[in-house]
């Protein structure tokens, strides 16, 4: 999103020019409630640009689709936008204006709108231009026609409860247009970087917020899977020693339970990965897997988190697989 220049995606180049005022979730300053399905949203302050485009195969990851590194290609770009009254107009260009298409942004009330550019399937470059008057866009997607597709809904500082100020309705209409069939929770980073102890009040409202996470986002997909993963190990510094925060393993069984009530499989990371004094080991390790707040991972760190959720999800799906062939008696 263009003015957001937290987690940046590695498969997508991503450049931008003029001014973008950007509205989150965890600020929650907007009355509609209307965020995106990225719970970001980025107002244009006079004429700007942001721009997409695949990554040359030389920076890419070699486990895309059909043995083509991935993101060097795409064959399907939508912008997620809004329109409203005194909206201003904006246009798509593809590869240096080979395509364009120029959208109204002006509505009498406020809608939500999805433009779908298709081109041919390889390396792609696509700017969205506004002018004048303010545009409001919430995303892009760039995809192919056929593969494993992963949106990840992430914001910085975000709290259980920071779902909360999402539209209903609206938030409902961006899931039910990407059409998961698969849904993934994993909330209590942040309560546990501002409380490292956390009181019974408070873990009984993080649960709460946990299951009304899950209900408001099911909604729009109820025939979906959904799978809580817990948080992992969170370190401090307690004097001279480098320990697990107290409220961990009270956090990860509040996820278990939201998990529970919910109807969701449940996945504990914190175990996972090694249960308490993991921070502490990844930090002391060389080179270091967390960074010195013991919570944010670093590159090795996120490298070896990854590989366990896919190792996990993937042996389990196997078993799973393994029992369905299996012929009743």
């Amino acid at each position: 999103m263009p003015g957001w220049r937290y987690q940046r995606h590695r498969d997508v180049e991503w450049t931008q020019s003029g001014s973008w005022k950007i509205d989150t979730i965890r600020g929650a300053k907007r009355k509609d409630g209307r965020y995106g399905l990225g719970g970001v949203l980025a107002v244009s302050e006079g004429p700007a640009w942001t721009e997409f485009a695949t990554v040359p195969v030389a920076d890419s990851r070699p486990d895309g689709y059909l043995n083509f590194p991935a993101g060097t290609r795409f064959s399907r770009f939508e912008l997620y936008y809004q329109t409203y009254p005194g909206g201003g107009d904006i246009e798509i260009r593809s590869d240096d204006g080979a395509r364009t298409m120029l959208l109204p942004g002006a509505s009498h009330e406020p809608r939500d709108r999805v433009a779908v550019m298709t081109l041919d399937d390889g390396p792609h470059r696509v700017r969205v231009v506004a002018g004048r008057r303010p545009v409001r866009l919430y995303g892009a997607v760039l995809e192919r026609e056929r593969g494993f597709v992963l949106d990840a809904a992430m914001v910085i500082g975000a709290w259980a409860n920071s779902q909360s100020v999402f539209d209903p309705e609206h938030l409902k209409r961006q899931i039910a247009r990407r059409r998961p069939d698969l849904v993934v929770f994993q909330w209590g980073a942040k309560e546990l970087m501002r409380n490292p102890q956390m009181h019974p009040a408070q873990l009984r409202a993080f649960r709460r917020a946990y299951v009304e996470s899950i209900r408001q986002t099911m909604a729009a997909r109820p025939r979906a899977s959904c799978l809580v993963i817990s948080t992992k190990d969170m370190g401090m510094r307690n004097r001279n020693l480098l320990v697990t925060r107290p409220a961990v393993p009270q956090v990860v069984e509040a996820a278990s339970e939201a998990a529970h009530e919910s109807g969701c499989a449940f996945l504990n990371l914190y175990e996972a990965l090694g249960g308490e004094g993991t921070m502490r080991r990844w930090y002391e390790a060389n080179p270091r897997k967390v960074s010195p707040d013991l919570g944010h991972l670093m590159r090795l760190g996120a490298i070896e988190t990854g590989d366990t959720i896919s190792d996990i999800l993937l042996n389990a799906y196997e078993q799973f697989e393994r029992a369905r062939r299996v012929p009743s008696t």
